[in-house]
């Protein structure tokens, strides 16, 4: 048969393995990207969660310039519950990328509103603090 391989200005070459990821169409570039995000969530072991973090984070840091801002904000629901996961995770290199991939995930969105409920739990029990506005523990 014949086979057809997309526009190599069109993706992102999967380092390990052989596949690519498109760039310019969210529900290819996602459906390349949920064995990746499912491993972040699922996975126990370590490696496979750090391997599956660096790859999620060279497709959307790393290209981003190539990535159009439909597909950043299509894809900021879908990738954020992983990537927030990744914030607590127990290895630093894990917690790193995963932050820097979700603020570039965030810049490429022109609006950052509806993850912002999400962000900020996440943010609370990292830190360890319910008084954000540090004002607990002054008198009413």
């Amino acid at each position: 048969g014949i086979c057809c391989r997309p526009d190599p200005s069109d993706v992102v070459e999967r380092p390990l393995g052989g596949d690519v990821y498109p760039l310019h169409d969210n529900e290819r570039f996602l459906f390349h990207l949920r064995r990746d995000l499912n491993v972040l969530l699922e996975e126990p072991g370590m490696p496979a969660r750090l391997e599956a973090i660096g790859r999620i984070h060279r497709a959307l840091l790393l290209e981003r310039q190539q990535i159009q801002t439909s597909v950043y904000e299509g894809l900021a629901d879908v990738v954020r519950r992983a990537l927030l996961r990744g914030f607590s995770d127990k290895s630093e290199k894990i917690r790193e990328l995963a932050i820097q991939t979700f603020t570039a995930v965030l810049e490429g969105c022109e609006d950052i509103e509806p993850s912002l409920a999400h962000i900020y739990p996440v943010l609370i029990a990292r830190l360890g603090s319910e008084d954000i506005d540090g004002m607990a523990h002054l008198p009413e």
